[in-house]
């Protein structure tokens, strides 16, 4: 069977076509994913974050414990009550912030900060 140039034509026009097409949706779905993963980095780095600040909260927190202990001092004593009640804020906004994997999220909620 010969193939006369318009149907060669027709023929590499529709290869090429299906190519851009797989193409077109391998890239789509990828960019989906790139997307989620991107959303699942953000979202470790203000946890991060969030931890941060539960550490500096809570040596804060210890340092003026060991300050009041030490001077009797009443003014470190409220410094150490702010630091506490920073502690707990952050905590609680750390266990109440968007999803996470849920074997984190239960060792969050039931500790007993």
């Amino acid at each position: 069977m010969k193939m006369t140039l318009n149907t060669k034509i027709l023929t590499g026009f529709l290869a090429c076509s299906l190519v851009l097409v797989v193409v077109a949706s391998i890239s789509f779905t990828n960019s989906e994913k790139f997307l989620a993963t991107n959303r699942w980095v953000n979202h470790t780095h203000e946890v991060l974050e969030e931890l941060d600040q539960v550490l500096l909260s809570t040596v804060n927190t210890e340092t003026g414990a060991r300050g009041f202990t030490l001077t009797g001092e009443p003014h470190i004593s409220s410094l150490t009550m702010q630091a506490g009640k920073k502690l707990n804020y952050t905590f609680e906004r750390l266990k109440t912030s968007r999803p996470t994997i849920p074997f984190n999220r239960e060792i969050l909620i039931r500790s007993d900060l």
